[in-house]
């Protein structure tokens, strides 16, 4: 039963079946670090045939659910209300990842160049073409930077940041279907 349920619902099965209860005598346990003082004690309990609970040892418990007493410790220590703490990996955005409104910018400069469609091969493509004085990505890219840079400093209630290069070139390979020279059917022989 407790193999088929999934990861969380284990870690519920654990909160349900191991309670915490006061302990009986108050001992001081001595460790490397100093006095311990054990606060609370747990009482396990299995599912009989039944709806009862049938109390069993630690030892029996981990072995019947061959499971480490760390995660028991870690679930009932972490359980909120009677339920296990929710699974937190994979909810946190990247440290690293550019805001959306930055690539925004990217994507509007991109839009506002001056694109235009193969004259011979339109039939057979939807690629467009940039004009030859913009030669390459590198200088594209510095063409960015520099109207951005424009963009502050005419407006200083605005702070957005410059993307990277790597970002730029990323939603202009990605995102775009632009070249930088036209096709070699435009060219006149």
């Amino acid at each position: 039963m407790y193999w088929s349920l999934g990861h969380h619902q284990q870690r519920d099965f654990i909160v349900n079946h191991a309670r915490k209860v006061e302990i009986k005598t108050r001992r001081t346990v001595w460790h490397k670090l100093g006095a311990h003082t054990k606060t609370i004690s747990l009482k396990f309990y299995l599912p009989g045939d039944t709806s009862d609970m049938i109390p069993v040892c630690k030892q029996f418990f981990l072995q019947t659910l061959d499971i480490r007493p760390r995660l028991v410790e870690y679930s009932i220590h972490n359980a909120v209300k009677g339920f296990a703490k929710q699974d937190s990996r994979g909810n946190h955005r990247a440290h690293n990842k550019t805001r959306d409104c930055v690539t925004e910018t990217v994507r509007c400069f991109i839009r506002s160049l001056p694109a235009m469609p193969s004259h011979y091969c339109r039939a057979s493509t939807n690629r467009l073409y940039l004009p030859s004085s913009l030669q390459n990505l590198k200088r594209l890219y510095l063409g960015y930077k520099l109207h951005m840079q424009q963009q502050t400093a005419g407006n200083s209630q605005l702070n957005t940041s410059v993307a990277s290069q790597n970002v730029f070139e990323s939603v202009f390979r990605n995102e775009f279907n632009i070249g930088f020279h036209g096709p070699k059917k435009d060219k006149c022989s």
